[in-house]
């Protein structure tokens, strides 16, 4: 009885402090941009290939223009209503070629995750734009697995012209596919899978879906065998098993005795199945809605299960896109190139007015062979309320910021509609706290518990704090 009490206590005391530090936040993908190289060859008159080990193009100045006439909505439902929203970003590059031959060279620029923001059928095409000495070129979008952290060298290398390699799976792999349908009985049953194979020439994953699910399995699991049952099902349910490479020929049970045996097991447990590839499974989520290729998706698809172990219709909520297009910069000769992209910066409700953060990519620049200049303008009627890599200083029509060189990190800074806000949730009200710190100091019988909740107060309130809190 005293643990129980404990844990009573304990529990009590979490809870108190998970609504004194409760945030409610509107998530959204943040806008990330800005050129960087993936390949490139250089020409000479002679119409021989120049190979070297880093290209010569600099980028003698780069200028990033934000117009932010608008913050976003939300969500936008209607396509008429999203065409309304223009705040966009606008990278604008002098490139300069220093060598004495031509360079052809295949540009990548990554423009951010799916937006949470878009509904279905929304149509974001229209507000990207590539050009090269003010003319529109032809660009194409590329996709790869985010991780949610930007890493330039790491990322660029992902953008494939074929299928990844892997040391044990291929696109042409066959996969025996099993699809087993359980009938005819009420109530739920655990199912046990008898299946012998060899790891290193056989890869075996399962998935289970419910009667009310198509025929696409929700997530596919790597199946490591074991004496428990694969799943639990019931009338409807359908269990669906890729075995990867060498067959094993697997049996399904509602027991751990084998053969089969019971009351019409046949027409309980009807197993089907057909012979794939490799290439189908990693494609088996996948929806031309997205607009990706093939190719780029399978790449995806394998790192991800790679990474994760396991693969899931989740998955193109994590994909990075990508412009990619060629430039040539003639020998000795220079080029302005221009991308636009719109802009969706995360979302912060809990303030008396929303502060909207917005996130540009700095880091793929380093990979030129020099970088000059770089200014910022930021077109807006709107307050600028943060910014780690500088201080933006007031300009006509909104803010701008410069620098000699290309500066460390990435660039974030943070807006909102009121100059002056507050904050209006995710942190109870003082006295709130305090007749918390009183219920729970009853509660827990402990003097000392009391400490801790007025430091909580003191440093949220700014008590203990020189400086003012916003």
């Amino acid at each position: 009885m005293k643990s129980n009490r404990l844990r009573l206590k304990t529990g009590a005391l979490i809870a108190a402090l998970a609504l004194v530090f409760g945030i409610a936040a509107i998530p959204a993908v943040s806008a990330g941009a800005n050129s960087a190289q993936k390949d490139w060859y250089g020409s000479a008159s002679s119409g021989m290939l120049v190979t070297d080990e880093n290209c010569p193009v600099i980028v003698e100045s780069e200028t990033l223009t934000f117009d932010i006439q608008t913050f976003p909505a939300n969500y936008y439902y209607e396509q008429e209503e999203f065409d309304a929203y223009d705040a966009k970003v606008t990278a604008h590059y002098n490139f300069y070629n220093p060598a004495d031959y031509e360079v052809n060279m295949t540009l990548v620029f990554p423009f951010g995750e799916y937006t949470s923001y878009l509904g279905e059928h929304i149509d974001e095409s229209g507000k990207y734009l590539v050009t090269a000495g003010g003319e529109r070129i032809e660009s194409s979008v590329r996709h790869t697995l985010s991780y949610g952290e930007f890493n330039a060298e790491r990322d660029v290398a992902k953008i494939l012209d074929g299928y990844k390699e892997d040391e044990f799976y291929s696109p042409d792999m066959p996969v025996h596919y099993y699809t087993c349908r359980f009938s005819g009985f009420d109530g739920t049953k655990g199912v046990y899978v008898k299946l012998d194979y060899d790891k290193s020439n056989t890869r075996v994953f399962y998935s289970v879906a419910g009667a009310q699910f198509d025929e696409t399995p929700y997530v596919l699991l790597p199946y490591e065998g074991g004496a428990d049952p694969v799943s639990y099902v019931k009338n409807g349910s359908v269990i669906y098993l890729f075995v990867i490479g060498k067959d094993a020929e697997p049996e399904f049970s509602f027991n751990q005795s084998w053969p089969l045996f019971g009351d019409d097991i046949a027409d309980k447990i009807n197993v089907t199945e057909r012979d794939i590839t490799f290439k189908d499974v990693m494609l088996v989520y996948y929806d031309e809605y997205y607009g990706v290729s093939e190719t780029d998706w399978y790449n995806a698809a394998i790192e991800y299960l790679d990474r994760y172990g396991c693969l899931d219709f989740a998955m193109p909520n994590s994909l990075m896109r990508w412009f990619e297009y060629r430039l040539t910069v003639p020998a000795g000769g220079r080029l302005e190139n221009e991308v636009t992209a719109p802009l969706y910066p995360n979302i912060n409700g809990n303030y008396s007015s929303a502060v909207y953060e917005y996130r540009y990519l700095l880091s793929p620049a380093k990979c030129w062979a020099g970088f000059g200049s770089l200014d910022i303008t930021v077109n807006t009627p709107y307050y600028i309320t943060g910014c780690p890599l500088g201080d933006f200083q007031k300009v006509e029509g909104g803010y701008g910021l410069h620098f000699d060189s290309l500066p460390d990190g990435e660039l974030t800074f943070t807006m909102c509609q009121e100059k002056h806000y507050y904050r209006t949730s995710g942190i109870l009200p003082d006295i709130a706290v305090v007749i918390l710190i009183a219920v729970f100091s009853v509660i827990l019988g402990l003097q000392v518990i009391v400490a801790i909740p007025l430091t909580i107060v003191f440093a949220v309130t700014g008590k203990f704090s020189s400086k003012s809190k916003p």
